[in-house]
């Protein structure tokens, strides 16, 4: 769910979001570039919707054009820095597990940064999922299982999912 589009008209945003009384164990996916609407959604989802969702999770691997025109998805991987600074203030408003889904770097040069930047990040994330393949990529040739596995052995009590 996109966080811009939550912050400027929840009622109108939320029904992405919405189950039915049959489905357990959902995760609110939000993405978006501004740091403001993320905390808003977060805050918001963690207080208003808290019985909906077991977690919130912060889409930073989606290639699509229009998502990483917002500055979310894989846009964030791009300025490492910056997005570690904008998990770091998701968890201090999230107290339900927060997970982010991200890819294995901007490109083939960037893997050994994104390892890294992960590395980085997993004291503030309950999860981490990683599609297995670089932004450039898209959804491309097959997944780099490789780049899972040794992630997990840099961090084995992290949960990644690949």
């Amino acid at each position: 769910m996109t966080a811009d589009g939550f912050f400027r008209n929840p009622e109108g945003v939320i029904h992405h979001l919405e189950t039915t009384p049959n489905q357990k164990n959902l995760i609110a996916q939000i993405f978006g570039g501004n740091e403001k609407t993320l905390l808003y959604t977060a805050k918001t989802l963690n207080k208003q919707y808290k019985d909906r969702f077991v977690g919130i999770e912060l889409n930073m691997g989606c290639p699509a054009n229009n998502v990483m025109k917002s500055g979310g998805g894989a846009e964030l991987i791009k300025d490492k820095q910056r997005t570690l600074e904008i998990i770091k203030a998701l968890r201090k408003v999230i107290d339900m597990p927060f997970s982010i889904k991200t890819r294995t770097g901007t490109n083939e040069q960037d893997k050994q940064n994104q390892t890294e930047f992960l590395i980085q990040a997993s004291p503030y994330v309950d999860m981490i999922t990683i599609h297995g393949r670089t932004t450039a990529q898209g959804y491309g040739p097959h997944p780099d299982r490789n780049f899972i596995y040794q992630l997990k052995e840099r961090l084995p009590n992290q949960t990644i999912i690949g």
